[in-house]
């Protein structure tokens, strides 16, 4: 792989570059090429999700594709462009930082304390937010309703002039939204269980068989 790369190549697109990042995007690239080799799936299409801050990985990852047609016919790969989602402190969500989240195995009670500190689009006061509206654009709930827990596009657009139009103040947003996570995570949890108990009873019939 290093071999289809010069370093001068490296620096025009990452800029400064040291040895480990050197490393790092070429098995980035490796990882994502690595599939089509004659002894896995062969030449075959592929889609990438990625970020938008992944592109230049995308773009480097289809030059080199290119470069090995004579040695192994590459199908250049494709990517899905993914916008981020902020935090709920309005930076980047963070593993480090668990109250920037909301995890799939957080109980209701996590949830709902999370999203009662999340950040928000919100005037300093009550007054102020019911004369001038809020910023839906800037809060962190908002983006719960929008990307996870409203499907219903007119109660979207509903809540988002709510925002607006200062009739729905910040602490109201919150108990909806912590009602609406609350319940998915109960039901999810549920399932989940469920499902473990499915599998736990297949691998146990599958280890039974294979004995026989």
């Amino acid at each position: 792989m290093s071999k289809k790369v010069t370093l001068n190549e490296l620096r025009a697109i990452y800029g400064d570059i040291s040895p480990a990042k050197i490393i790092s995007v070429l098995s980035q690239c490796a990882d994502i090429l690595h599939p089509q080799l004659p002894e896995l799936l062969g030449p075959s299409p592929s889609v990438v999700p990625v970020g938008p801050d992944q592109d230049p990985h995308i773009r480097l990852t289809r030059d080199l594709a290119s470069r090995f047609q004579t040695e192994f016919r590459l199908i250049l790969p494709a990517a899905t462009y993914h916008k981020f989602m902020r935090g709920l402190d309005g930076g980047k969500m963070s593993s480090s930082k668990p109250s920037s989240y909301i995890a799939l195995s957080d109980k209701p009670k996590e949830a709902i304390q999370k999203i009662m500190n999340a950040i928000t689009g919100g005037r300093a006061t009550v007054s102020e937010q019911r004369d001038l509206g809020g910023i839906p654009e800037k809060c962190a709930v908002y983006d719960l309703y929008f990307y996870h827990l409203v499907e219903d596009d007119k109660k979207l657009v509903e809540i988002y002039h709510d925002c607006r139009s200062g009739n729905l103040i910040c602490g109201e947003c919150k108990a909806k939204c912590s009602d609406l996570m609350a319940k998915f995570l109960d039901k999810h949890q549920k399932k989940l269980s469920a499902a473990k108990e499915k599998v736990e009873e297949f691998l146990e019939e599958k280890n039974y068989n294979e004995k026989r």
